[in-house]
């Protein structure tokens, strides 16, 4: 068991194709702080999220730590992870670790004995299996990981899935509701897909479809370049009077960027709704969700919290600091569902 004691802080690092997430969280007195929240971006340059870590978001330019935390908790990229779950016997430990050891070959293009890896197992209703939550990656990706961390001055404490994060920083809500919990997180390039059933995680799927969708669908419909675009789609959103079923327009602004954004945002739902059908099919559930949860820097979208609900058919909240009630985010320049991951990560160790 590892324990962190009272005043420590923790660093989270979330490493996306675009973006270096860092949330660093304090604990002290029962309390867990937000205290720093940073975000490393240059899309222009088309760079991955390591390359953006090895470019010094970790230091200042004289080589100082530029965070305070001596833990981290990472996250690897995507193409760097392969995630399964997987239905295995109810067996002791040592047996289910042989067990999954040997379905490791199956999930990768590359050698066993270059893999790291490590799970997780719940036990599904009725006794008999386990749910297994297996993670994959190269050595040399978690090597090259862990020596841009200790280069920095901190401690590399885990790396873990981004599934693992999520599924974590809901844990932590202050009304975790039994039963079935689904959240998105939707980023630039694309989205995490998690469910979760009476507390376990159960599934995890990345969706290629994100901000960059719908971003590239405005400049195509309203024929402006992409900074606009993106201006337009976090600035005015979806337009309350159409959300609302009165008539507006059909050649205003508004029922355009309306019209753009919708038709990525329906893929991603008929996608999301596939996902949850495969779950239903896989673990005999029958009712949909019981809440949907959304994050992400596309969150932050006006109302499209109000968009989802329709098109679901279930209430869509955005997490939000509120949601919490031993978590405090100190931030104000950077909204909390961008940080959402980078914040699950550092709560592994708090």
């Amino acid at each position: 068991m590892e324990l962190i004691s009272e005043n420590k802080r923790v660093l989270g690092i979330d490493i996306s194709p675009e973006a270096v997430r860092l949330a660093q969280i304090r604990a002290r007195g029962g309390i867990k702080r937000v205290e720093m929240a940073v975000v490393s971006a240059d899309r222009r340059q088309d760079e991955s999220g390591m390359e953006l870590l090895r470019r010094g978001i970790l230091t200042q330019p004289d080589g100082r730590t530029c965070v305070r935390a001596r833990n981290a908790v990472s996250v690897l990229e995507y193409q760097d992870v392969t995630e399964r779950f997987l239905n295995l016997p109810c067996v002791d430990r040592k047996k289910l670790k042989e067990l999954v050891k040997w379905e490791v070959p199956k999930h990768t293009d590359f050698p066993a004995e270059e893999a790291a890896w490590d799970f997780t197992a719940e036990k599904r209703p009725g006794g008999n299996e386990y749910n297994v939550h297996l993670a994959i990656s190269r050595k040399e990706k978690v090597d090259e990981l862990l020596g841009i961390i200790l280069d920095a001055g901190l401690f590399p404490a885990a790396v873990e899935t981004r599934s693992t994060a999520l599924h974590r920083l809901v844990s932590h809500m202050k009304d975790p509701l039994p039963g079935i919990m689904a959240l998105f997180e939707i980023g630039y390039r694309w989205t995490t897909f998690i469910i979760a059933r009476d507390g376990a995680l159960m599934m995890s799927r990345r969706i290629e479809n994100g901000g960059r969708d719908i971003i590239s669908s405005i400049t195509a419909l309203i024929g402006c370049g992409e900074e606009d675009a993106q201006g337009h789609m976090l600035s005015r959103g979806f337009n309350e009077k159409i959300l609302g079923g009165e008539r507006v327009d059909p050649v205003s602004l508004e029922y355009s960027l309306y019209s753009a954004m919708e038709r990525p945002l329906d893929n991603l739902v008929s996608e999301i709704k596939r996902s949850y059908e495969y779950f239903k099919a896989q673990y005999a559930v029958g009712e949909d969700p019981d809440r949907y949860l959304l994050s992400g820097e596309v969150a932050m979208l006006p109302n499209l919290d109000r968009f989802l609900s329709i098109k679901l058919g279930r209430d869509t909240e955005v997490i939000r600091p509120e949601h919490f009630s031993a978590l405090e985010y100190d931030v104000e320049d950077v909204p909390f569902p961008l940080m959402s991951t980078a914040v699950g990560l550092a709560l592994r160790r708090c």
